[in-house]
């Protein structure tokens, strides 16, 4: 066993499941759980080991043996540092005992997430849990120098962090500041329902600390910052009605029906930046859900392509001598709902994209719903007509049916 794994390994130095108070009686700081194992050595070393005196307290005397190594690499490395003076009576002051332990335990760097409760975030992306035992229990920022993967009730496992120290983040810039990065970002507040600038600062990966710069809004940040938050589902958009999904749904389709047109299909980045051009500027929900949206749709397209777009995917079409009839295209296929008497006059299916797509023709009585769809009027009338005609005849006696 390396010397330093006894004293980094401190369950095995105090025993957990010892009576509470006889662990209290070496608990002489809130700020590192390394004094709690110092002074338990400490009694261990001035009873010299005895396996007696060591048990009925809760250590292990064998591991406090093997300590003895450890205590003075960390004196070492205090000295190192200039954290210590090896001339200076002993032991360290603690703020020297805790800046040694912080720079040796800096990669595993700790943010409690909310004031006072166990969960916290480390560095790349990793959380964990702060044992209960420690006396670490309300600082905002410690090092861990044990991390111990348990079984969770859920999905995965828990990481238990043991054996914390406090950590001030003026330390981190003092002694570690090549580690330090700081960026502006626009965040969205759910609470205030509006975007904001913040100040972020980093150590490696981890916010360390968030400061409001409102003075920083970029209208083209804050727009976006609004449109990944309204597509996460934040707020809702009442604009975002019949007339936008229908564009998206026209463009979808004539890319996928006409590829050698180079139209560009709505996908979920395509929409986020069409909504961050309407929100341009703008750094509140209820600006936004006013905001006026078709037309930072429409430039989507190149220019010259929505003059394509009606041409080939026009949301009317003239319709015999009746004027237009209006088409759905949110079904992934464009429709249109028409009385079925008024098809007689047909002479061929209608279709759009120059042919290659026939419109989805629902086909409905004088009164109530459809009773039938065709992309084949001709067909229709060859093969299916002749069994609706009895039924529309018996409902519908006074019109005529072929």
């Amino acid at each position: 066993m390396p010397p330093s794994a006894p004293l980094v390994s401190g369950r095995d130095l105090l025993s957990r499941s010892h009576d509470s108070t006889t662990r209290e009686q070496f608990e002489d700081s809130d700020d590192t759980d390394f004094i709690t194992l110092m002074r338990a050595f400490a009694f261990a070393k001035s009873n010299r080991f005895s396996f007696s005196a060591c048990r009925s307290n809760g250590i292990n005397a064998q591991v406090a043996r093997q300590v003895d190594e450890t205590h003075k690499q960390i004196l070492h490395i205090a000295h190192q540092q200039r954290l210590y003076d090896r001339k200076s009576s002993y032991p360290p002051n603690e703020q020297a005992l805790l800046r040694c332990l912080m720079a040796g335990f800096v990669d595993q760097l700790a943010k409690r997430r909310n004031p006072g409760k166990p969960i916290c975030d480390l560095t790349e992306q990793r959380e964990g849990q702060l044992v209960r035992e420690s006396v670490v229990q309300d600082t905002p920022y410690f090092v861990t120098a044990n991390m111990h993967q348990v079984p969770s009730r859920g999905l995965g496992s828990l990481t238990l962090l043991s054996l914390a120290t406090t950590v001030k983040p003026e330390w981190i810039a003092e002694m570690f500041p090549q580690h330090l990065s700081s960026t502006v970002e626009h965040l969205f507040d759910p609470k205030n329902k509006r975007v904001g600038a913040m100040k972020l600062v980093r150590y490696l990966d981890l916010v360390i600390e968030e400061k409001a710069q409102q003075n920083d809004l970029d209208p083209i940040e804050s727009g976006r910052c609004l449109a990944e938050a309204q597509r996460s589902g934040a707020f809702d958009l009442p604009l975002m009605d019949h007339r936008v999904k229908e564009f998206i749904a026209r463009v979808d389709l004539l890319a996928a029906s006409m590829p050698e047109l180079e139209f560009v299909p709505f996908d979920e980045p395509a929409i986020t930046a069409c909504l961050a051009r309407a929100f341009k500027g703008l750094t509140l929900v209820k600006d936004a859900q006013a905001a006026k949206l078709l037309s930072a749709f429409h430039r989507h397209l190149e220019k010259g392509q929505i003059e394509w777009l009606n041409e080939l995917l026009p949301a009317s079409l003239p319709w015999l001598d009746k004027g237009t009839i209006q088409i759905s295209y949110l079904n992934s296929t464009p429709q249109a709902q028409v009385k079925l008497q008024e098809c007689w006059a047909l002479e061929e299916h209608p279709s759009l994209c120059e042919g290659q797509l026939p419109l989805t023709l629902s086909l409905s009585p004088p009164k109530g719903k459809a009773i039938a769809t065709t992309t084949d009027w001709p067909k229709f009338l060859l093969r299916e007509w002749r069994k609706h005609r009895p039924i529309m005849q018996k409902k519908f006696p006074g019109h005529v049916w072929r």
